[in-house]
């Protein structure tokens, strides 16, 4: 594994999906709560302005180079890495939680979106244990009792689907209190795994395209995300400035 700094940001490079494996089963050996975040070109656009955010992330144990920025900004540093989208990351870990016989538990998304994944991944995962899910439409004076709902079910992984930056500040607010062992922010993996949207064909994913496909999925998210891809340009052309960031 290797790990470069970004922005002061840590990030995780496997060298196969054996090392990411064995890195998530040491997690799950230990006591407290890990946390495990998939940064992408957006997120890190975020972080220019929002140093709080930044903190988040510099905080996580493992962040994932989820898209093409990334990659970017690496090559720039004169450094090679693999992209790590989330979803893979999602899929990896509910095989080993199978596997292992891990409860699980399901935290974001719409109700009929959240239900419709669970009953897919059931017949996907059979032997899947799954501790409990709910929806990620609640109020913030209800989070105390969502974690101890969390907690009481005896789950060791959280898949958190709420977007980002809030699925980020939900885990990193909560992350002591948090009897799991890993919680991992997955942003749209929800969607995908209930059928919801399809995840872009494999040769537009090997090309680095799958958040173009994204796009063209949703053409409304190009409004909504345009002012963090100026910023993430922005930032790309200066980050020489930004290297010793800590």
């Amino acid at each position: 594994m290797q790990i470069i700094k970004i922005f002061g940001i840590k990030f995780n490079s496997y060298d196969n999906m054996n090392e990411f494996r064995n890195h998530i089963k040491n997690f799950l050996s230990t006591d407290n709560c890990k946390s495990i975040f998939t940064p992408n070109a957006e997120m890190i656009a975020r972080t220019v302005e929002d140093k709080s955010f930044r903190e988040v992330l510099k905080r996580s144990e493992v962040n994932l180079p989820d898209g093409v920025g990334i990659l970017l900004l690496a090559k720039k540093k004169g450094i090679r890495i693999n992209r790590f989208p989330g979803i893979e990351a999602m899929l990896e870990i509910l095989k080993l939680a199978e596997d292992l016989k891990i409860p699980i538990y399901f935290l974001g998304a719409k109700k009929e979106v959240v239900e419709s994944m669970v009953n897919r991944i059931k017949i996907r995962y059979p032997n899947l244990v799954i501790a409990g899910y709910r929806d990620g439409y609640f109020k913030r004076e209800e989070e105390e009792n969502i974690i101890s709902e969390i907690n009481n079910s005896g789950a060791k992984i959280l898949f958190v689907a709420l977007g980002f930056p809030k699925q980020e500040f939900f885990i990193d607010k909560y992350k002591d209190k948090l009897k799991v062992n890993i919680a991992i922010g997955v942003g749209g993996s929800f969607d995908v795994l209930s059928g919801k949207k399809k995840r872009a064909p494999k040769i537009i994913r090997e090309l680095n395209l799958e958040w173009f496909y994204r796009l063209l999925q949703d053409p409304k998210r190009i409004l909504s995300r345009f002012p963090n891809l100026i910023r993430f340009i922005r930032f790309y052309f200066r980050y020489k400035d930004h290297e010793e960031v800590n």
